[in-house]
């Protein structure tokens, strides 16, 4: 028996095209994936299950929050420099270092790991995490000038 074709294709509206920068999707754990609308908080992050998968103009510092560092305690961050250049700078409470990341370049950010990014280059960058728990605390120089 042939499944009934209009029925198939009206489960889902047809896919239309979005603009990458600025869009967050919502991959859930029942495999479904949505848009989440703006404007998009940590507080509607806090009680997502899944991931979320966004591209991020990074021009300015505050574009990329480094005056923030960040961690992700529920799974690795995924991030994929698309163009510029970024320096990540990483502490896991025993060892300091910084990464160059440059266009065309990735690296998985372990989960449980202190991070921050500092823009060398503007670009843009994807960035695959769960957010459920994540932990943002100041750069310790932003503090001290403030």
């Amino acid at each position: 028996m042939i499944p009934d074709m209009t029925s198939l294709c009206n489960a889902k509206p047809f896919p239309e095209p979005f603009p990458v920068a600025g869009t967050l999707l919502h991959a859930g754990d029942a495999g479904d994936v949505t848009r989440l609308p703006p404007p998009v908080t940590p507080a509607v992050l806090e009680h997502l299950d899944g991931r979320v998968l966004g591209a991020y103009v990074v021009s300015t510092p505050d574009d990329a929050h480094s005056h923030l560092w960040e961690m992700h305690p529920a799974a690795d961050e995924v991030l994929y420099l698309l163009a510029g250049e970024l320096e990540v700078e990483h502490d896991d409470g025993q060892a300091r270092g910084r990464t160059r990341l440059r266009a065309h370049e990735g690296l998985v950010m372990p989960r449980g790991v202190w991070h921050r990014l500092v823009v060398r280059q503007p670009g843009m960058l994807l960035a695959l995490t769960t957010p459920r728990g994540t932990q943002l605390r100041p750069h310790a120089a932003d503090a001290h000038a403030a």
